[in-house]
């Protein structure tokens, strides 16, 4: 058996719905909503009393001068150590020139309507998808989001692109606002044996075996 990780999923309205005896709910409701992300693991934590927290990936981009039109391949600064999901993701366009506080008017306006566009992957072992495959005005793919998963063996990559001269340098910046476990035990275990063990607590797992194994 091999493990697939790194790519979504989705499960059966018969299994979302199941709630095994004596868990509440709410709790049941995570479960099944990280195993259709992909983290049978980030769900067996959630089933087992240990909580989600949060945290952010950041990655930056600089436009060095105003004739930089692209930038490619830009890497997230932290490499990832345990399934994490993605809720939000937000942005800032900072004016290299500008100190903060001065001219913060032409700054906001500028960073809502900068003409900066970029593409956005998941990639590496075990599969990856492409959230954005075309140049998109980064305004566009900020918000709130689906649940995405990336794991210890994938991360992300964007490139960027300037559709229109920038009038000053700029730096980019991408935060990606996660949640994952810490609890060591995970880091021990298979996608597959996280699966087993939400089993063993009664959740409805065959749907999900397709994805943790093959």
């Amino acid at each position: 058996m091999t493990e697939k990780e790194g790519l979504g999923c989705a499960g059966d309205s018969q299994s979302a719905g199941h709630c095994p005896s004596g868990v509440e709910p709410a709790i049941s409701k995570l479960v099944y909503e990280l195993l259709r992300a992909g983290s049978s693991k980030l769900a067996y934590s959630v089933a087992s009393g240990f909580p989600l927290v949060e945290y952010a990936y950041t990655l930056e981009a600089d436009f060095e001068t105003t004739s930089t039109t692209t930038i490619a391949n830009v890497g997230q600064d932290q490499k990832v150590v345990q399934d994490s999901i993605i809720d939000d993701v937000v942005y800032q366009v900072q004016n290299q020139n500008t100190p903060a506080g001065l001219d913060s008017i032409t700054n906001y306006f500028f960073e809502l309507e900068s003409g900066i566009e970029a593409t956005m992957q998941i990639v590496g072992a075990g599969g990856g998808y492409e959230p954005y495959n075309m140049f998109t005005p980064i305004r566009l793919m900020c918000g709130p989001k689906k649940m995405w998963l990336i794991t210890y063996n994938n991360g992300i990559v964007m490139n960027f692109n300037a559709s229109i001269t920038l009038p000053f340098p700029v730096t980019v910046t991408f935060v990606f606002r996660c949640r994952t476990s810490y609890w060591r035990k995970l880091l021990e275990m298979t996608s597959y044996e996280a699966l087993c063990e939400l089993k063993e607590m009664g959740y409805l797992c065959k749907t999900y075996e397709q994805v943790f194994c093959a």
